[in-house]
């Protein structure tokens, strides 16, 4: 058998304003960027449930939906916009699979 206890309380887990924090400290750049998705959580259930605003609408975003609301607006993007064309990025000079060269992918966006 599979024990279940616990299984859904990983997806509780509320973002930890230390691992920001640490973020916000590093020396570099790219990882100071990251700080700013930290309020990317969308909140959308943070209420009553009666539509009347409390003193929970502060509450912290858990993993589960800050995911579901980066994941949403990666779909909002392309949808916002009229794109003529979809680019095509290689992974590598070689053009093998399951091999990527990342300073060419990053290159290219």
């Amino acid at each position: 058998t599979y024990p279940i206890d616990g299984f859904l309380d990983k997806n509780r887990d509320v973002s930890q304003d230390l691992l920001f924090d640490l973020l916000a400290a590093s020396g570099h750049d790219f990882m100071k960027d990251l700080v700013k998705f930290k309020d990317l959580g969308g909140g959308g259930a943070a209420g009553g449930g009666d539509g009347k605003a409390t003193a929970k609408a502060s509450k912290k975003p858990t993993v589960g939906g800050t995911f579901r609301a980066q994941l949403q607006a990666l779909v909002d993007t392309p949808s916002a916009t009229q794109p003529w064309y979809i680019r095509c990025l290689k992974p590598n000079k070689n053009k093998k699979a399951l091999e990527w060269d990342e300073e060419m992918v990053l290159d290219q966006l």
